[in-house]
Order: structure tokens, then C-alpha cells, then sequence
């Protein structure tokens, strides 16, 4: 288990699309102070099938999530539905003390390091949800995978079939293992286990 994570019983009133300037998603509407909601960066939640589909309007899987901030540095055009991220600062370090910073693939740690996937849309600077493990859709960028494939992602966040031998190359960028054919552009679903990731 990596260190600094931890696990909270917080479950969100929406998966898809959070988008919150606050850190604990939910703010006053008057003040903008953060409403105490039991969310907070670097907090990791798991959620059943059942729980997954109501909160995102059958977008979303069973699997481990994460509140995180996503970094101001981020590219917003690279953080959409079903695009790779990566972890920008480790958790309880000098740089971010007690939160967990993401932003787009391009500018992560380094390919390989704590991947996410992002649940929608997201301005940089902003918090929101996360998924980091278990069955979840990736947005492949052509006809990009059949059953049992894996999938590796570029620096765009976007994901397509790996292709070569499985090398140290495409282990730093795999993002799963397909559990659907799919014939042009669009999500795909997966079994997301990323062997460096935080849970």
C-alpha cells in the first residue's frame, strides 16, 4: 500500500464531471468557504458496481477512487472522460503537504507513476474525483483494442492497443487490459490495473 494514502467511508453525490474549487467539493454558496462533506485530497474510497452506475449515470464501474486537486499547471484540453493522468507530487511530501496533486499525462512525474483516470472535464487548479483501480472506461483514439488487450496510453492521456514486445516501454505506459472490441473512437471498458499505481 502506498504510503500517505488514505482510505475514507466519503461517497460522493456524483462521480462524472466534479468539478469544485473546493477541496472537500462542496462549498458555501455565499462565502465560498469548503462545507465539511468527509472528502478530502488523497482520500481513496471503493465503491460496488451497483454504487458506481447511480453516481454517474452508468458511466462509471466498480473500483477504487480518489479525491484529488488537479494541478494548475495542468493541460485542460488532455483532462476529459476516460483520459490517463498522472500523479504530479507525492502525498504528504514538502511540496504538497497533505494532499494528492494530478494532472494531465503530459506533465506527470514520469510515464509509469501513479496513473489516474480522469471521470470528466476538470479546470486546472480545481478538485475532483478520480478512479485509480478496478473496472473503468478508458477513451481509446481509433479502433483502438480487442478482448484481452493491452492498453497503453500516450502523452495525451488517450489510450490505443500496445503494440511490439511488452517491454519496459509499454509496461511504463499500460493503463489496462481491454474487456471490449471496439471499431472507432470512444471509451472503452477495462480491467484498470496500473502496476505502479496507489492502491
Amino acid at each position: 500500500m502506498a504510503q500517505g494514502i488514505t482510505f475514507t467511508n466519503y461517497v460522493p453525490t456524483s462521480l462524472v464531471g466534479v468539478n469544485s474549487p473546493s477541496p472537500t467539493l462542496a462549498a458555501e454558496a455565499v462565502t465560498g468557504l469548503p462545507i465539511p462533506t468527509g472528502a478530502f485530497p488523497g482520500n481513496v474510497f471503493y465503491l460496488t458496481e451497483q454504487q458506481a452506475q447511480q453516481l454517474s449515470s452508468d458511466v462509471c464501474h466498480a473500483g477504487w477512487y480518489m479525491v484529488v486537486q488537479v494541478d494548475a499547471g495542468a493541460t485542460a484540453a488532455n483532462i476529459k472522460l476516460g483520459y490517463v493522468g498522472q500523479q504530479s507530487t507525492i502525498a504528504g511530501s514538502n511540496t504538497a503537504p497533505g494532499s494528492l496533486l494530478v494532472t494531465d499525462a503530459s506533465h506527470g512525474l514520469a510515464i509509469g507513476i501513479n496513473p489516474v483516470v480522469f471521470l470528466g472535464a476538470v479546470t486546472p487548479g480545481n478538485y475532483t474525483i478520480v478512479q485509480v483501480s478496478g473496472d473503468g472506461q478508458l477513451y481509446g483514439s481509433g479502433a483502438v483494442a480487442a478482448v484481452g488487450e493491452v492498453l497503453a496510453y500516450a502523452s495525451t492521456g488517450e489510450v490505443a492497443a500496445a503494440s511490439g514486445t511488452y517491454g519496459a516501454n509499454i509496461v511504463a505506459s499500460f493503463a489496462g487490459i481491454s474487456k471490449a472490441t471496439t471499431g472507432t473512437a470512444g471509451l472503452v471498458r477495462a480491467e484498470i490495473a496500473f502496476p505502479f499505481g496507489t492502491v
